[in-house]
């Protein structure tokens, strides 16, 4: 029988730490530097993956989760009157990163005391995470390297996309290929109307709301957030159809 020490072991061994210095020369996302010592290394990269990450990934997550059930209960109005196995559901959530949102999704509806089935798939671009995703998630049921566009035609009922409109070139061409992917709906969440985004970000405002056709909208402050330099910052959720 495996021990959380074997566990964390191997959680640290999978950690890519060459897509890191690769992609992260100098310092790790969170300001560390890096000191040349695999181990050590790795155990830093591992912290920054769950405390810089994770926790804020499945904020998001939880931020999207009354529009998500909403949409389920009104996709399947006669639900409770059968089982929860004879509507099993395939769910695609695209830039995942860790995975952990998704996870936590598949998590939530899941066995018979629930009243869906919700099989989630992840897919992303770049695999740097995946290694400790397949450690970690283990409620995901397939881990996808591809772009949204090679992605067949209504082969998932549901499509999430947290926190990725606002990084995509062009989000028109993106949201279509979404709404083409989704049998029903596509939930997104996104910051909302910054003044003052990332270089290389989208801002997502009304104007780009009413051009992708969105839906159900509704802006909040995330829970989460507590950065003092970004009193402002709020986040959109949203659906697609």
């Amino acid at each position: 029988m495996k021990t959380i020490e074997d566990l964390r072991s191997f959680r640290i061994n999978s950690v890519p730490l060459a897509w890191y210095r690769k992609n992260y020369p100098l310092i790790t996302p969170g300001g560390y530097s890096y000191t040349g010592d695999d181990m050590v290394d790795k155990k830093a990269i591992l912290y920054e993956i769950e405390a810089l990450y994770n926790s804020q990934t499945l904020s998001f997550y939880i931020d999207l989760l009354p529009l998500v059930h909403s949409s389920l209960i009104s996709d399947h109005p006669n639900h409770a009157e059968s089982s929860a196995f004879s509507r099993a559901l395939k769910l695609l959530d695209v830039g995942s990163r860790t995975g952990v949102g998704a996870n936590l999704i598949a998590q939530i509806y899941k066995g018979p005391w629930s009243d869906f089935i919700v099989n989630c798939d992840v897919l992303d671009l770049d695999d740097g995470f995946f290694d400790y995703a397949k450690c970690v998630c283990d409620h995901v049921s397939d881990f996808i390297i591809c772009d949204v566009e090679n992605i067949e035609t209504n082969s998932y009922d549901y499509i999430i996309a947290s926190h990725v409109l606002e990084h995509v070139d062009d989000y028109l061409p993106f949201c279509d290929h979404l709404k083409r992917i989704a049998k029903k709906n596509v939930f997104i969440s996104c910051p909302y109307n910054e003044y003052d985004p990332i270089e290389g970000h989208n801002v997502i405002n009304d104007v780009v709301l009413l051009q992708i056709g969105a839906q159900d909208i509704e802006v909040k402050k995330n829970w989460f957030w507590k950065n003092p330099e970004r009193p402002d910052w709020s986040i959109v959720t949203f659906r697609l159809k």
